[in-house]
């Protein structure tokens, strides 16, 4: 977490970590609620501007989408 507290948004929670060297976040700071994917510049569609990805409102979101 500390390598990356600069990159993050605050009331940030790294969660898990994909093989494309990304990492799924938790943010809990009231107004951006929920589990994104923080891609390190592996996606093609990421850039300085944008490179977290919207997944689910709630932790129980995110984990229904990973065994449905």
């Amino acid at each position: 977490m500390n390598a990356y507290i600069d990159d993050l948004f605050e009331s940030t929670v790294i969660i898990g970590d994909s093989i494309q060297h990304g990492f799924f976040v938790l943010v809990c700071d009231g107004s951006n609620d929920g589990v994104y994917y923080y891609d390190s510049y592996s996606l093609s569609s990421s850039d300085d501007e944008n490179n977290v990805y919207f997944i689910a409102n709630t932790f129980d979101g995110f984990f229904t989408l990973l065994y449905n």
